[in-house]
């Protein structure tokens, strides 16, 4: 299958960028302050946003039910990934109980794709994904691009809930450049998550769940399989994992270890671009209004 986003450039995914492009931070260091509404800017990109991926999956499920290609229940597109996402997958215990894993559920998307044939498996990702020639591309901070057609049904959704489609490339992918900043952050940055590793898997073990590492995500379709529709609640054993991993990685607070360091390491990178980030955070809030009236068909 393609996969939605394109890289041009020297990284060969999306997702290695942090760590490919070591050399092509800017150790500002603590020498720069950084301006005074940058807390107030991450926090609004670290919000998660999950109507925006109910949203834009709702949008392109219809898209593809219109050239023939149901699936059985809406498809969820990632919302953007949150900046210093090392906190728990839940943003509460209740919602850890109620809904438990995603790894767990079994795929409308994937399951409609695997049940045609060769040629309309092509069909289908042409449908989804749209055609090379209609590609736009953005470029990161780092001059690598990404891009995404917009003939598809995935391009037509993110451009209906972000604007367009380069501006959904600008707010998810804002992790990356922000992540590239200053080599003094990815220094302090390796030394807390790998403390905080440690203690997670010493809790975790406490509350009676052996783990090796802060993967619960993983660990969950491993030990209890892709068993239920989407929809379906998690089982009793399910739910007492997803609470641990709250509870554990709650307790922690590395994300807002995460953050402290980057204002301290960072101010230079944030200074310059402040306007950047305030263009990001205006994206995504718009989006955010897009999303909502989408899903409340206002």
């Amino acid at each position: 299958m393609k996969i939605q986003m394109r890289l041009v450039g020297p990284a060969s995914i999306v997702a290695a960028l942090a760590l490919s492009l070591a050399g092509c931070g800017t150790s500002s260091s603590t020498s720069t302050p950084a301006p005074p509404e940058s807390a107030h800017l991450l926090e609004q990109l670290d919000t998660p946003a999950p109507e925006l991926g109910f949203a834009a999956g709702r949008i392109a499920t219809e898209c593809l039910a219109d050239q023939g290609f149901r699936l059985k229940s809406n498809w969820v597109h990632d919302a953007p990934r949150p900046i210093f996402s090392a906190d728990s997958f839940f943003d509460s215990e209740d919602q850890a109980r109620t809904y438990g894993f995603t790894s767990t559920v079994k795929n409308s998307f994937n399951e409609l794709e695997e049940s045609l044939s060769p040629e309309r498996q092509q069909k289908f990702q042409v449908a989804f994904f749209g055609n090379d020639s209609s590609a736009v591309y953005y470029a990161l901070s780092s001059g690598t691009k990404v891009g995404m057609s917009t003939d598809g049904c995935l391009g037509k959704a993110v451009a209906e809930v972000y604007g367009s489609v380069v501006n959904y490339l600008m707010v998810s992918n804002a992790v990356n450049d922000i992540l590239v900043a200053s080599t003094d952050f990815r220094a302090e940055r390796s030394q807390i998550l790998a403390k905080a590793s440690g203690e997670f898997v010493a809790c975790m073990n406490a509350k009676g769940h052996p783990v090796t590492d802060q993967n619960t995500i993983s660990l969950a379709a491993e030990k209890f399989g892709v068993y239920r529709a989407e929809g379906e609640k998690p089982s009793a054993e399910e739910s007492q994992l997803a609470v641990a991993d709250f509870q554990c990685k709650d307790s922690l607070k590395v994300n807002e270890k995460l953050k402290t360091a980057f204002l301290d390491k960072s101010g230079g990178w944030l200074t310059n671009n402040n306007a950047k980030l305030q263009s990001i955070v205006a994206l995504k809030k718009e989006a955010i209004t897009n999303a909502r009236k989408v899903m409340t068909g206002g």
